[in-house]
């Protein structure tokens, strides 16, 4: 459900493309502040929906060691990486985690530019 937000605003975005090309004076500024808002909002849905995906994992790991379906070593591993996954990502913007692929707020700061 989370996911929805991002996909619905490239659809906005696909939808004011047009008119920015077509448009001056305020229009136009308005037209470019709208599209580099949507796009701003893309990065941004990262930050929420992948800690509540790490949280969900993290317990579905939890639960998988707990009935024993999985060799027990294997299924705290998965809690282990879905609890760095909430910590980690939202600590990527603030520049404390960096990661060493490029990332969606690198190509975010290049297009604000």
């Amino acid at each position: 459900m989370l996911n929805a937000v991002p996909a619905t605003a490239m659809l906005a975005l696909l939808s004011v493309a047009p008119q920015a090309s077509t448009a001056t004076g305020s229009e136009a500024a308005a037209s470019n502040a709208l599209g580099s808002s949507l796009l701003r909002l893309q990065g941004w849905s990262v930050i929420v929906s992948a800690p509540v995906f790490g949280v969900g994992s993290a317990l579905y790991y939890y639960v998988l060691a707990r009935a024993r379906s999985v060799p027990g070593l294997l299924a705290y591993f998965g809690v282990l990486s879905s609890v760095l996954l909430v910590i980690a990502i939202p600590l990527e913007p603030l520049q404390i985690v960096r990661a060493r692929w490029p990332s969606i707020y690198g190509c975010l700061r290049l297009s604000s530019n």
